[in-house]
């Protein structure tokens, strides 16, 4: 995901530095823009739940989370790493770089939409194998039902609370008017559009 997205962007400021015609400049701002829209709507909030679920989970559970066993294979720290480096990559990507803010139910229903996909894919998986994909959910909950319940909760009510939180972030950070009042300098309202 991270990967992905950052390719993109990477693509679209090299084009920036190079004079295409008005078509390839209007093409560039569509990428740019549907970019943006990922970065605002999945990208942070899903960050920023796996890093809060992970580190509250490892709190909470640490030897079911990462057993011991699993430590002489894989060190600790490269499970660490992996699961907080994203929102520290995410927290400078929205500080350093001017992304627009989404109207909120499309922002919603897109992170909904990604959710219900992972909840979907998590599903089958059990179906086909017998067994969740976390052993923390194999061990907890044992049906599909409490599953379903438990996941609703973690995987669409509280990204939703950091979505909302994150583009009320990116308004402040970025001076965009909420609320009737400038919360910061209009003059860092940046839009890197190409044309």
């Amino acid at each position: 995901m991270h990967l992905g997205f950052f390719m993109i962007a990477t693509v679209l400021d090299f084009f920036e530095l190079i004079p295409q015609s008005v078509i390839i400049g209007k093409l560039l701002n569509k990428i740019r823009e549907g970019n943006d829209f990922f970065f605002m709507t999945v990208m942070l909030p899903i960050s920023i739940c796996v890093c809060s679920g992970f580190w509250s989970a490892w709190v909470l559970f640490n030897e079911i989370i990462y057993p011991s066993a699993v430590n002489n294979v894989i060190p600790v720290f490269i499970n660490h790493v992996s699961h907080t480096t994203p929102i520290f990559v995410v927290f400078i990507e929205l500080c350093l770089c001017y992304h627009a803010s989404p109207r909120v139910k499309p922002a919603i229903a897109s992170l909904v939409t990604v959710e219900t996909i992972y909840l979907l894919t998590m599903i089958t998986l059990r179906i086909q194998h017998g067994r969740w994909v976390y052993l923390l959910i194999d061990i907890y909950v044992d049906t599909i039902p409490k599953f379903i319940f438990v996941f609703s909760f973690l995987s669409y009510i509280v990204p939703v609370i950091f979505l909302v939180s994150c583009l009320r972030l990116n308004n402040y950070i970025w001076g965009i008017k909420t609320n009737g009042h400038v919360s910061r300098d209009v003059s860092y309202q940046h839009n890197k559009k190409i044309t």
